[in-house]
């Protein structure tokens, strides 16, 4: 079975639909920017980890309010992923579900699972809503920022 191309997801960053092969497209190729960030010296624990990423995240130069996030495993990049409720739905957070509390919309409690630890950071204004918390990317360029993180 050939993979799927066009969904929207990490691993199809920047392709083209196959249904615009060799036609003039408005998708442009599209390389987010990769960053790391070493939190291990702020805590040992969720509620440590979000407070200093969060606290990172508004010193960087793409920061700005509203933006989504959302935790994954770094060696998905580049990989077709494909959810539960279809391909190219990508479940995100906002800013407060960082210091919430409430662990099961934080991104860093996901990402921290994996043994290489990620945050993906989109533009709101370039993601469609499908239900709450899910997304599909509209522009290959919501993907903002991939974040991988140093926890322990």
């Amino acid at each position: 079975m050939g993979e799927k191309k066009g969904d929207g997801t990490l691993g199809d960053l920047g392709k083209k639909n196959d249904k615009n092969i060799g036609k003039k497209s408005e998708v442009r190729e599209h390389t987010p920017k990769q960053q790391r960030v070493d939190l291990s010296k702020d805590g040992y624990n969720v509620d440590s980890w979000s407070e200093a990423f969060v606290e990172w995240a508004k010193k960087q130069k793409w920061y700005r309010p509203n933006l989504l996030y959302t935790g994954f495993d770094a060696d998905d990049i580049g990989k077709n992923q494909a959810a539960s409720w279809g391909a190219g739905t990508i479940f995100c957070a906002a800013e407060s579900d960082f210091l919430a509390g409430e662990r099961s919309n934080n991104p860093i409690d996901y990402a921290q699972e994996y043994t290489r630890s990620a945050i993906a950071v989109y533009d709101p204004a370039k993601m469609e809503e499908q239900s709450i918390r899910a997304y599909r990317m509209t522009d290959p360029s919501a993907l903002i920022v991939v974040v991988k993180l140093k926890l322990e």
